[in-house]
């Protein structure tokens, strides 16, 4: 049986790093191997770039996880996306999504979370994407 995709938006990327909430858990499931996330060049860029921020303030070097989570994805070139989010940031997620065939994108964003399920691509949060994927399918 095929493994589910899905792409993390940066907010559960860097809380993961940090902080030991649904988000770490998230990253612990990838881990498991119980789902696989797909990336772009700029969302990996985006990530390090955050969680450098995070990790001055916070004394923490998070690098080395996210050198491991760059080798886990599946990186792709994004479908262009022009106008779907309020934030037009957010459409490189759904772009991402659509590349790489992703089944859902993981996210606390409300401006992505309000579009619900673009192209078939279900947004949902961290918690219950975790349900999503330890309930039998």
């Amino acid at each position: 049986m095929p493994k589910i995709k899905a792409v993390l938006d940066t907010n559960v990327v860097v809380s993961g790093l940090f902080w030991r909430g649904d988000s770490y858990k998230c990253l612990i499931a990838l881990a498991q191997r119980k789902f696989f996330v797909a990336v772009t060049p700029d969302l990996l860029a985006e990530y390090r770039r955050i969680a450098a921020e995070v990790g001055i303030k916070t004394g923490t070097e998070p690098m080395e996880v996210l050198d491991w989570l760059e080798n886990k994805a599946e990186n792709v070139e994004p479908v262009p996306i022009r106008k779907l989010s309020r934030d037009a940031d957010d459409n490189i997620f759904v772009g991402c999504a659509l590349a790489s065939g992703a089944k859902f994108i993981v996210t606390r964003d409300k401006d992505l979370l309000e579009l619900e399920k673009p192209f078939g691509i279900e947004v949902v949060q961290p918690r219950e994407f975790l349900r999503k994927i330890s309930s039998p399918q």
